[in-house]
């Protein structure tokens, strides 16, 4: 992939957070089922093919990139642009310390899909808390039952419709 291709995915996944993220705060949350349906088919489809190896630092600063973008458009979005990045940071720590924890025990296919639950979990209870300011169990649940069947949903669509070599990033 050059280096023009790459900066091209970079910014179309940045203002697919950054959009998110405004609708979310103009919308409210009854608009985050909806949002974290387009937010798991960016990651499936732009992140793991465009960053796949880039690691943790390079998610955060996308992550911070769209809150930034965020904020810049609209300094009330504060709220959602910090929920936005923590949810990131915190859900990639908790993926990777699950999948470390596991990694010997049980088979590696067995641990992603354990660690990437712990991770949407923690995503679904961190974001409409501070994105809100205020516990919403019900917003959680459906942000996580969102996430569950929108994996489940573009999983069976990129395996039946297409053909990525993720160690390739294409």
């Amino acid at each position: 992939m050059s280096n023009k291709e790459f900066i091209g995915w970079s910014s179309a996944y940045v203002a697919i957070f950054t959009i998110v993220n405004l609708i979310v705060y103009y919308c409210g949350a009854w608009v985050i089922p909806i949002t974290t349906s387009v937010c798991v088919a960016a990651n499936m489809m732009l992140r793991d093919r465009v960053f796949c190896g880039k690691g943790l630092k390079f998610s955060a600063a996308i992550a911070a990139a769209a809150g930034l973008c965020t904020f810049a458009i609209n300094h009330g979005a504060l709220t959602v642009a910090i929920a936005s990045f923590t949810a990131v940071v915190v859900g990639a720590f908790v993926a990777g310390g699950a999948f470390k924890l596991l990694k010997n025990k049980v088979a590696i296919e067995k641990a992603r899909p354990i660690a990437n639950t712990c991770s949407a979990v923690t995503d679904s209870i961190l974001y409409p808390t501070i994105a809100f300011m205020a516990f919403l169990p019900f917003v959680s649940v459906e942000m996580f039952a969102s996430k569950f069947l929108s994996v489940l949903f573009y999983t069976f669509i990129i395996n039946k419709f297409f053909n990525f070599d993720y160690k390739k990033g294409a």
